[in-house]
């Protein structure tokens, strides 16, 4: 009994020892097992990060060569405006300068050219032709024809000024020559025959 007994106990611990043995093997099986899986997940994520990380590094790297390209268009530009607006300043100036050289001479050898300049524009306002001007800039006076008429762009009228004394005379105080009807500068003559125009017109209407 004593041997089977003994044999019985070594055949059971031989047992439980295998046993133990089997579930090392199948704890550490298990183990490897879920950290295999989670190799697989981890690893399977990992990649879909740094997929997005390098797509949106290349977002950027584009984005960064839009601005840098932007800003080369924007400096070219810049650059080409302000050539442009140097070379305009520098024909302005020389255009003054052209300019100011003419004046200069005109009024050092012709210096009733530039103050009848404004009565030669006067005649012109008021419809007169230029040969008509050409006749007046003798400063002589002449008269108009019957049935002749000069025109108001302010009143929108055309007045009749025949057989009216028509001269081109200085005026003393801006020294500049200016047109004369009867020895009335134009437009203040045109505007008293505006005002016996609506004084008959009103008349008329009274009556």
């Amino acid at each position: 009994y004593e041997a089977q007994t003994t044999e019985a106990r070594q055949e059971a611990e031989t047992a439980m020892r295998e046993r133990d043995e089997a579930k090392a093997e199948r704890d550490a099986q298990r183990k490897e097992a879920v950290s295999n899986i989670a190799n697989i997940f981890t690893g399977s994520k990992t990649k879909r990060l740094e997929a997005e990380v390098a797509r949106k590094d290349n977002e950027l790297r584009e984005l960064k060569d839009r601005v840098e390209a932007r800003e080369q268009d924007f400096r070219r530009e810049m650059s080409n405006l302000s050539d442009n607006l140097r070379r305009q300043k520098e024909s302005e100036a020389s255009t003054i300068r052209i300019h100011n050289y003419l004046e200069t001479d005109l009024n050092t050898f012709f210096p009733d050219v530039l103050p009848m300049l404004e009565a030669a524009r006067e005649c012109r306002e008021v419809g007169l032709s230029d040969t008509v001007t050409r006749a007046l800039l003798d400063q002589k006076p002449r008269y108009f024809k019957e049935g002749a008429t000069i025109h108001s762009e302010t009143y929108r009228q055309d007045f009749d000024v025949s057989n009216a004394e028509v001269q081109i005379k200085r005026n003393p105080t801006d020294n500049k020559f200016h047109l004369h009807i009867n020895g009335t500068r134009v437009f203040q003559w045109l505007k008293e025959q505006w005002q016996r125009l609506k004084q008959t017109f009103s008349r008329g209407l009274r009556y």
